[in-house]
């Protein structure tokens, strides 16, 4: 391994491991050296009694590019937590490119190193822990049986939980089962011998190091296995807790016969297991991994990545799945309290929702902007084939991780936004962990508004409050400050990126409730990154060759576009618009007036063969247009004739007036290639804050004010729509089942409005500065595009 000179970066092999001494405060900082990274030779201070502490082994870095090896930060090898880093990938040569940030904690031994640091002597009080069931004058193993805890019933796999069995084992408990086998030993073992054994079971473990590491959980299993009395010769081979869990070595391939060994010698026989039946070796393994149950923290910056076992036991006390999609399963469990140090809240009840990831064996080739829940390449068929789905699995899990620990831990999280607790990879399992939540959105909409409520203050402000602080969380995706990335060949502007969601829908916006108050309506929260990017200030746009997959209701035009059409942050905003038109509906009517709304707009769609699509727009040819001509994108009439009938509705106040203005004619807005068309995020979010100090003033009451009724037959404008590949082979080949246009119509801008690789100003813009009524008025919006390096920002 070399390094040269200034910021360049260094040779790697591709088989090299790099393990280079630094001091602990160049990994506390958390800072790079000119954005490089740091190699210093030192070892970390010696401990008060003398000894040295594990050598610590780092290199910083950011952003693997594919083929170089991962690199690890960890604190020695018993710590269990390691911090994975990677190389600088280059400056992003295409405005395709994510930034990629890769930086997470990883705990390797089950969370075992982070719960002796918290609860050390002289730290917290640990959590209470269970205590057995049955008295002293029982047996030992009667006693340690009653603590167990079997989440899936009968014939399950069972854990003891977290300080239970430390609680349990004390040098007293030790003292009298080797008093009462002393004989075992030749010459027999005397009372100060047997003293001494028992306190080097029982001493507490630092979080040092493995050489203070007790041996109660060995004493344990050996209990059960009726073998107490040789936890002399653990404590004479030096074999503790820490060296948890044994190895099963298969020995015959044919029986899967195995034997008990040392990670550190797969090949060695243990000395203190050689008169051990095989069966024993397998009972052993069997009551270690039950002990072994891991203990999930809470990361103060960030959540902590677990490696775990297939064989490893999850902590639950119950478990239950309640969703399963195409790429993913949705769990509610409750974790043993003593397995976790998550804070207690009333918005989740003690329950946590586990996300776990599923293989999509599928993919497909071809831009199918036009089907639904598909991902999209940049080839010209349509066919299905077999993909890596886990290694594509193993991606999606660790982008997901990145970009859900932007916004988690102090001083990142955002009320409207999820906020990631831990994160796992059991075997093949990879799986989040969040908050439980009482609902989503989609499922508050199929609830029916209590009557009269539109009336009350109270209603309204609920309303206009969670709508303002999703689209602030939105904000916060499409405006991400962050100071993690600053090298010479890659520089932030000011330490901010930009994101889009991708995927705002109903079913994507959690209802957290509070538990302990009846009257909490529950606040709105952003949740799903799966589809989410974020990229630097030159590549705000996203190529639209890049996979992609939409919820069709809420998907804008421009997924059907062409294939090197750009999607941007402006995305998100045609489906926030869509959903908040939902909310209003729901509001004034509840479930029946939203029913009403999704079957008023159903209508067959060529783009997906003919069936009923309940989306927003619709695709349509020019008046005597024939096969292989122009079409155009409008918003379906049928949309303005129902946010029509919301404005006629007799509940309907002022500001539901300005809402849905606001929406009709700053987000749900067709727009031309490559042109800013949608409000942006923070302009959103500003009118909403508007709406927000109006309705929050002590003297607002709630004044319904119903427009007249109109019937609507004026055609709504449409836009020139550049079809993908896809797309425009379909619509030939039902071009005739199109719509014919016959209103007014927006052409494609010539070229010399149109800047390479950029977004000119347009429509968005010009059409929006009239007469001033206020800020973000309707009709009466001003943004100012400021053009920089050939993109509109």
């Amino acid at each position: 391994m070399t390094k040269s000179d200034g910021n360049e970066l260094l040779h790697i092999g591709e088989s090299d491991r790099i393990r280079l001494v630094v001091p602990p405060q160049a990994l506390d900082d958390g800072e790079l050296h000119d954005g490089n990274p740091v190699c210093v030779s030192a070892e970390r201070p010696s401990l008060a009694n003398g000894t040295m502490s594990p050598t610590i082994t780092a290199i910083r870095g950011q952003g693997l590019s594919a083929g170089h090896p991962s690199i690890v930060v960890d604190a020695g090898d018993d710590s269990g937590q390691r911090e994975l880093l990677n190389p600088r990938k280059k400056a992003m040569s295409d405005a395709g490119s994510d930034v990629t940030v890769k930086s997470r904690i990883t705990v390797s031994d089950r969370g075992e190193s982070l719960w002796v640091k918290a609860y050390s002597p002289g730290g917290d009080a640990p959590p209470q822990v269970a205590r057995p069931l049955r008295p002293e004058k029982f047996s030992i193993v009667e006693r340690l049986m009653t603590l167990r805890c079997r989440p899936k019933g009968p014939g399950g796999p069972v854990f003891y939980p977290r300080g239970s069995i430390e609680a349990l084992i004390t040098e007293e408990v030790v003292v009298r089962e080797l008093t009462s086998d002393r004989l075992r030993f030749n010459p027999p073992l005397s009372d100060d011998k047997i003293h001494q054994y028992a306190a080097l079971v029982c001493r507490f473990p630092l979080p040092d190091g493995r050489k203070f590491s007790s041996y109660k959980k060995i004493f344990a299993i050996l209990v059960l296995l009726k073998r107490a009395w040789e936890v002399v010769l653990f404590v004479d081979a030096s074999l503790c807790d820490a060296d948890l869990p044994l190895v099963a070595v298969t020995i015959d391939q044919e029986s899967e016969l195995f034997k008990m060994r040392h990670k550190r010698d797969l090949q060695a026989d243990l000395d203190c297991l050689r008169n051990w039946d095989l069966a024993e070796h397998e009972n052993f393994d069997l009551h270690q991994w039950a002990m072994l149950a891991p203990w999930f923290a809470h990361g103060e910056q960030q959540a902590h990545f677990y490696e775990l076992d297939e064989k490893d036991v999850m902590p639950w006390l119950s478990e239950i799945q309640v969703a399963e999609g195409g790429y993913g399963v949705v769990k509610k469990v409750k974790i043993h309290p003593c397995h976790h140090n998550f804070e207690a809240t009333p918005w989740s009840d003690g329950y946590f929702a586990i996300k776990q990831f599923k293989e999509n064996k599928y993919a497909t080739t071809g831009d199918n902007s036009a089907l639904p829940s598909v991902d999209i390449s940049n080839n010209n068929t349509n066919e299905y084939f077999p993909t890596d789905s886990a290694a594509q699995l193993k991606k999606d899990f660790e982008r997901e991780i990145e970009i859900l620990n932007r916004f988690s831990g102090k001083g990142r999280g955002h009320d409207h936004l999820i906020s990631l607790l831990a994160a796992y990879q059991r075997g093949d399992e990879c799986c989040l962990i969040f908050r439980w939540a009482h609902s989503d959105l989609r499922v508050m909409l199929r609830s029916e508004i209590a009557l009269g409520s539109t009336l009350q203050v109270s209603s309204l402000r609920w309303l206009i409050e969670q709508c303002r602080g999703v689209a602030d969380g939105l904000q916060r995706i499409h405006k991400h400050q962050t100071t993690e990335v600053r090298t010479k060949g890659y520089q932030m502007n000011n330490g901010q990126i930009y994101g889009r969601h991708g995927d705002i829908k109903p079913e994507n916006i959690l209802l957290f409730k509070n538990s302990q108050d009846q009257t909490d309506r529950g606040r709105l929260v952003i949740t799903d990154f799966g589809l989410t990017r974020f990229h630097n200030h030159s590549t705000k746009t996203y190529l639209k060759e890049q996979k992609l997959a939409a919820t069709p209701t809420y998907r804008p035009p421009e997924c059907d576009m062409e294939d090197q059409v750009t999607l941007s942050r402006s995305f998100d905003i045609w489906s926030l618009g869509c959903v908040f038109l939902e909310c209003i509906t729901w509001y004034l009517g509840g479930w029946t007036l939203v029913d009403d709304f999704v079957q008023h707009r159903k209508a067959p769609d060529v783009l997906l063969y003919g069936f009923n699509s309940d989306q927003f727009f619709e695709i349509v040819r020019e008046e005597g247009g024939k096969t292989g001509g122009r079409v155009f994108a409008r918003v379906k009439i049928e949309v303005h004739q129902f946010v029509n009938k919301l404005h006629s509705h007799e509940h309907c106040s002022d500001v539901i007036h300005q809402f849905l203005d606001f929406i009709m004619e700053n987000m749900l807005v067709i727009e031309s290639k490559n042109i800013q068309e949608r409000a942006r995020c923070e302009h959103v979010h500003q009118e909403l804050e508007r709406l927000y100090q109006i309705v929050f003033n002590p003297l607002f009451q709630v004044v319904p004010r119903p427009r007249p009724k109109v019937n609507i037959t004026k055609i709504p404008e449409a836009v020139e729509m550049p079809l993908s590949s896809d797309a425009k082979r379909i619509t030939e080949n039902r071009f005739e089942s199109l719509k014919q246009h016959t209103g007014n119509t927006r052409k494609l801008p010539v070229s010399s409005h149109l800047n390479v690789g950029g977004r000119t100003q347009g429509h968005y813009s010009r059409r929006r500065q009239s007469e001033s009524k206020g800020p973000f008025m309707s009709r009466a919006l001003h943004v100012r595009n400021v053009y920089y390096l050939g993109w509109w920002i």
